[in-house]
């Protein structure tokens, strides 16, 4: 006769209790239940699944499954949220043949920004109304000096994608953006904002004066040449000269600057800067100087296929005073002087020492032809003097 034996453990764990039937377990019902920890986080913030297990044969196996791909093996799973909302998990557990599928006792609230103002949020796919501001951090700056843009934005899920465009063909990817200005003038930018599928634009709230003078520490060695653009792309360039003619003048004459320049594809853009306020939009440009002294200008192209240059121009141009023309121009003509005197004629054109001077010149005793004056009057007292020799019995 074959007896059967019951051997019953000496100690049970917490979990089940061993019993062997011909050397073959007997389990007790499995119990299974799970939770998260943190049960209210911020994207970006990391959550616990923690699992509590009993019964079966003592030794078990885990796997998780939910929101935002929650997936993974053991007791405990740890998942980072890229998105606001409610998020759940389920857990699998299998000990001895038996298994078991339970969903966690508590969803986590996943919030898109670090407000306790926020209000508990019913939908896993939610997201807070996206807005957003943008700003300059100068009103005003030098040409060749950067301007850094950057953008505030609330709600959405907390992740965001920027996109940034304006003047001068301004652009960049990130929250901040810095752009080198080569031409003068107002300055504006906007930036597109996108998360979770909302889309936000955002006018500046500043625009940006930039002046016609060059920062120092961009002008080198008192000319720019082959300026790349914000990439640093020596390819995006032009090549430019431009001079002056005529190099040496008088105030209130004519001086006309031109510039040339090579690459890039027609037509050119031409913004010019200068001495004495001198500005323009063509590739020449003609000024008429008030002030005496030495000039120069500089002058900046961009082509239609986006390149750009800036140059200033290789010759200034010496501009004297008249007074200080004429003076030179006595010592030079002094045999070549004729005086042309009527009086219908006051109102006219007079030419005196090789300079012409209009009828509206105001007088000055400069303008006098003393050496003439000085002959008259040694004739006049010649003729005098003759005249009593001559009748000097009749007086």
């Amino acid at each position: 006769m074959v007896a059967t034996i019951f051997i019953a453990p000496v100690s049970a764990s917490a979990y089940s209790t061993y019993l062997y039937n011909y050397g073959y377990p007997v389990t007790s019902s499995l119990v299974a239940s799970c939770f998260a920890s943190p049960a209210s986080t911020y994207v970006g913030s990391t959550v616990q699944w923690i699992s509590s297990v009993s019964g079966g044969v003592g030794s078990y196996s885990i796997s998780w499954s939910g929101d935002e791909g929650l997936s993974g093996y053991g007791s405990t799973i740890a998942k980072v949220y890229s998105y606001a909302g409610i998020k759940n998990a389920t857990m699998i557990v299998t000990s001895g043949g038996q298994s078991l599928s339970v969903s966690c006792s508590n969803p986590v609230n996943v919030m898109g920004t670090y407000s306790s103002a926020y209000p508990y949020f019913s939908s896993s796919n939610y997201s807070l109304p996206l807005s957003a501001s943008c700003v300059a951090n100068a009103s005003y700056t030098l040409l060749g000096s950067p301007i850094t843009w950057s953008a505030s934005v609330t709600g959405g899920n907390g992740y965001y994608t920027y996109s940034w465009s304006g003047t001068d063909g301004l652009f960049g990817s990130g929250q901040a953006t810095s752009f080198t200005y080569n031409t003068p003038g107002t300055k504006t930018a906007y930036v597109n904002i996108y998360s979770n599928g909302q889309t936000a634009t955002a006018n500046c709230s500043n625009a940006v004066t930039v002046s016609g003078v060059y920062n120092s520490s961009y002008v080198a060695n008192s000319y720019i040449s082959n300026i790349t653009n914000v990439s640093g792309n020596a390819n995006n360039t032009l090549s430019i000269g431009c001079f002056a003619d005529p190099a040496s003048t008088r105030i209130n004459q004519p001086v006309t600057w031109t510039a040339e320049v090579t690459g890039g594809v027609a037509p050119y853009t031409y913004s010019w800067t200068g001495s004495d306020s001198l500005n323009g939009t063509q590739s020449s440009v003609t000024k008429y100087y008030s002030t005496s002294g030495d000039k120069s200008a500089v002058v900046a192209i961009s082509s239609a296929d986006g390149k750009v240059g800036t140059r200033a121009c290789s010759n200034a141009v010496s501009v004297r005073r008249v007074d200080s023309a004429v003076g030179t121009d006595n010592s030079n003509n002094s045999s070549n002087t004729s005086v042309n005197t009527s009086t219908n004629q006051s109102s006219q054109t007079q030419v005196q020492n090789g300079t012409q001077l209009s009828g509206s010149t105001v007088f000055s005793f400069d303008s006098i032809p003393w050496g003439w004056i000085a002959i008259l009057i040694i004739l006049v007292l010649f003729a005098t003097v003759m005249y009593l020799l001559f009748n000097r019995q009749k007086i």
